[in-house]
């Protein structure tokens, strides 16, 4: 028949999400993760193999896992957001985070410079490394 090809054009067509808004949600969900304090939620958006970088050293999944209880958000501002993709199905994020909370019992209000990399396994994208820098 000719109408079938004529149906299948004229179907909507379904934008897949930008690589961009794709990375900038996951990050952006790690954030709120530790905001609700709901560290199960968080460690599933990290990878088995997850390295992280801050003030306080380098640290591995089960390292940083361990250590979220200390910490305490009580807000933050993600701005400057910049993604490009690496390889396939790996990406690099960067951006200015404005936070306020603790850690450890002591407060801080402050911004910082982070960067992440996201790699997809099957479906799901995952953290894989991720650094944070005080901004001055």
């Amino acid at each position: 028949m000719a109408i079938a090809p004529f149906i299948a054009f004229a179907q909507p067509k379904i934008e897949a999400p930008s690589l961009k808004n794709t990375i900038l949600e996951n990050e952006t969900a790690t954030w709120e993760q530790l905001k609700q304090k709901n560290y199960s939620a968080f460690g599933e958006l990290l990878a088995d193999n997850y390295a992280g970088i801050d003030n306080t050293g380098i640290s591995n999944r089960a390292e940083l896992l361990k250590a979220l209880p200390d910490l305490h958000l009580v807000g933050y501002s993600i701005d400057d957001v910049k993604v490009m993709q690496v390889a396939s199905g790996v990406a690099l994020i960067t951006y200015k985070v404005k936070l306020d909370g603790s850690y450890q019992g002591k407060n801080f209000k402050r911004p910082i410079y982070a960067a992440s990399v996201w790699v997809k396994r099957g479906s799901k994208w995952l953290q894989t490394f991720n650094q944070e820098t005080e901004a001055q």
